[in-house]
């Protein structure tokens, strides 16, 4: 199963036009969680979750390169009324690899490596919202994340040297900001469904299009049931001909 996506995924990045294969941060795009907070119909208002998910980032557009890894984020959130706000915090940690494989119908000569890696970082979520009885409507919120990388993909960056092939992004400090709209639609009271849309910035990351304040697109869909919440995520790069699917995150949330 995990091949598959990975093959899948792989597929998908050979359908961009870039120019260079960048080897950032382990956790470029995938340091944005999906953070849960209760419907404004809900009696229950405050809640801590606990989430892990499997998380896949490629660099570049051969597909050659790209992490996988395994990220934990225990967070709590409010729902608070006049105002109208949700607001979550929370801290996360993460463990993965980071590998290259040679394609031997392409000409550049980085040799192949595999690099592991680990982290820690916090996350904060605050938008206001137009209630409901069914939808909540999350109209515009900030997201916010800081996160460290520890371990050899990290030092491996820090000794790369760029050339028009290859861009190196030696930075093991991520942080990350963005503004959301969020839709979560409460089918009853055991089902929910939720939407978001995000735009979001990491400095010292690619930024492939000359002008644009994001370097980050994150497309979530999640499916709540009782205490769980199912969760999906699609993480894009915006670039000059189209949005560059450079990632992906699928897991599970528990709500305490």
């Amino acid at each position: 199963m995990k091949s598959t996506a990975i093959y899948l995924f792989a597929l998908l990045t050979l359908l961009c036009s870039c120019k260079s294969e960048y080897l950032t941060n382990a956790m470029f795009q995938n340091d944005v969680q999906y953070m849960a907070k209760a419907h404004s119909t809900d009696s229950v208002k405050t809640h801590t979750y606990a989430s892990g998910v499997l998380a896949i980032h490629s660099g570049d557009q051969f597909g050659n390169a790209y992490g996988t890894a395994g990220m934990l984020n225990v967070y709590q959130s409010h729902t608070l009324a006049e105002p109208n706000l949700n607001v979550a915090y929370g801290v996360f940690g993460y463990a993965g690899n980071y590998s290259r494989t040679s394609d031997n119908n392409n000409s550049k000569s980085t040799a192949d490596f595999s690099k592991g890696f680990s982290g820690i970082g916090g996350n904060f979520s605050i938008s206001g919202y137009i209630p409901g009885k069914k939808a909540d409507w999350r109209v515009l919120g900030v997201d916010v994340m800081y996160s460290k990388e520890f371990g050899d993909y990290a030092a491996f960056r820090k000794q790369g040297i760029n050339n028009d092939d290859y861009t190196f992004y030696p930075s093991s400090r991520l942080f990350t900001w963005g503004l959301f709209s969020e839709v979560l639609i409460k089918n009853s009271d055991d089902v929910s469904l939720g939407f978001k849309l995000g735009l979001y910035n990491s400095p010292n990351q690619p930024h492939r299009v000359e002008g644009l304040p994001i370097n980050n697109v994150n497309l979530n869909a999640v499916v709540g049931y009782r205490h769980l919440m199912f969760i999906s995520s699609l993480k894009l790069i915006p670039t000059d001909v189209f949005l560059f699917p450079s990632g992906f995150q699928i897991g599970a949330a528990y709500r305490f």
